[in-house]
């Protein structure tokens, strides 16, 4: 009698259970199961934890000096590297570029033929609307005043401080806020959680944020634009959405000029009138800023004619690096052909591919998140200066689409990526270096793709009174 009890209660057990799959939910078939997800989440929160721990120590040393710098430098005292982030003098040398050219443009100085005041450019080299987005530094006058020794003479530096750390503070709350939408996409698709602290430890922590921050870069303004124009998508006035989206867009692509590849994005998600409005936007910029930006447009040409003459480890360009990857892969008679055109048709293709499966999906705007992280990431490799930090936007993509279930290729995916994710130099440079950053990038492209599919969500049901406290 009691045998039959036994096999009733598990026929009982099977058949909950099983309503619970149709509902999109795996129900626990034991209380071990339950035990084990909370170790593992635990586990994660330890180790996020840990390394935002770790990694604001690592800021803290190095900004609470006389002159701001990520300690301990590039090389330990043997003249190994410690990082492969190349760490200057001091941290921000981007962001003076930005404070440097918007002091010139206001004083009505010809920027883009010389402004001074930069060791590492003469000349401003972002587009013109840069200038409108930084315009705000000029309420900070210099902190310090020194002179620069360079490779191109001495030039005097007058960097402020103050602007420099509150750029910091908006580049750490732009990326904490998508490493945000990141662990919210993870949940609105089904996928099994992980502790935001986890997605804001492993995002801080990674290469290319160190190197966004190190430098004070100004990625992190396509990153907000994208961050602002997905949720635009699920307006309910769709033509608002659209308008808001374009802006966006325009926006992005007027820092950062790859970011034209959202346009395509836009399209992919069945936004075109969005897609269309973002050409408008990007038109009344040009008109606008006309009279700068034909002298951008020349100094951008010399800039995509640079071919490096050795690997620049920090950098992830296919064009510039096109003759010596062509070299080293065995092809030497492709060094010639035009790099923009071999690599932008390549990578194009490689977009196109991943578009067109988001396109045919039956509802694109579901990933609309991780896939405009990805097409920006992939657009980077066809910049002539493409430095690592450019590929922040990677970290932010897996953390949104990755899963322990996945099959094996994804988790190979996720391993490659990260080699170089993590930030600490293990002698990996050169030719090798180049190809996992792109054959990496460009897998995540398929791990996006993976979230199309149908799956049952992983989310599960505990029995009311054995939740644990």
């Amino acid at each position: 009698m009691s045998q039959k009890r036994r096999r009733l209660a598990q026929a009982t057990d099977r058949s909950s259970s099983s309503a619970r799959v149709e509902l999109g939910e795996v129900a626990p078939t034991s209380t071990e199961q339950i035990q084990r997800k909370t170790r593992g989440s635990t586990g994660f929160l330890l180790v996020g934890v840990l390394l935002l721990a770790v990694v604001a120590v690592w800021w803290a040393i190095g900004l609470f000096q006389t002159v701001p710098q990520l300690s301990p430098g590039r090389a330990d005292v043997d003249g190994k590297k410690f990082t492969t982030v190349p760490i200057m003098p001091f941290a921000g040398l981007d962001f003076h570029h930005n404070y440097v050219g918007v002091r010139s443009w206001k004083r009505g100085d010809d920027l883009y033929r010389e402004m001074g005041g930069d060791p590492a450019n003469p000349k401003y080299t972002y587009p013109p609307t840069t200038l409108v987005a930084f315009s705000w530094t000029a309420w900070f006058p210099p902190s310090l005043h020194l002179n620069f020794n360079s490779a191109l003479g001495a030039f005097p530096f007058e960097p402020s401080f103050p602007a420099m750390f509150v750029w910091l503070t908006m580049i750490i709350v732009v990326v904490a806020a998508a490493a945000w939408r990141s662990w919210l996409f993870r949940t609105e698709l089904g996928l099994p959680s992980l502790p935001l602290l986890f997605i804001l430890g492993a995002t801080f922590a990674s290469y290319p944020v160190i190197f966004e921050m190190e430098r004070g870069n100004c990625n992190a303004l396509p990153l907000l634009a994208i961050f602002l124009l997905v949720p635009a998508l699920r307006w309910q006035r769709q033509w608002l959405g659209d308008v808001f989206a374009g802006l966006c867009v325009a926006c992005a692509v007027g820092v950062k000029p790859f970011a034209i590849v959202l346009v395509l994005g836009l399209v992919a998600v069945r936004r075109a009138r969005a897609a269309g409005l973002a050409t408008v936007w990007l038109g009344v910029f040009c008109v606008v800023m006309w009279r700068d930006l034909v002298p951008w447009l020349e100094v951008a040409k010399v800039s995509t004619a640079i071919q490096q003459t050795g690997y620049l480890e920090f950098s992830h360009s296919l064009i510039s690096h096109w003759p010596l990857l062509m070299r080293d892969v065995g092809l030497p008679q492709l060094a010639s052909w035009p790099p923009t055109v071999m690599v932008g048709g390549g990578m194009l293709i490689v977009a196109l591919v991943v578009s067109w499966r988001v396109f045919k999906s039956g509802e694109p705007r579901s990933i609309a998140w991780p896939y405009l992280l990805w097409l920006a990431a992939i657009a980077t490799f066809v910049s002539p200066v493409a430095q690592d930090y450019n590929l922040l936007f990677v970290p932010l993509v897996i953390l949104g689409v990755w899963r322990a279930d996945d099959s094996w290729w994804s988790h190979l995916c996720v391993c490659l990526a990260l080699i170089w994710w993590q930030p600490f130099y293990f002698g990996l440079s050169g030719f090798p270096w180049h190809v996992l950053k792109a054959v990496s990038v460009v897998w995540v492209g398929w791990l996006v793709l993976a979230r199309l599919e149908p799956r049952g969500a992983t989310s599960f049901v505990m029995p009311v009174g054995n939740v644990p406290t």
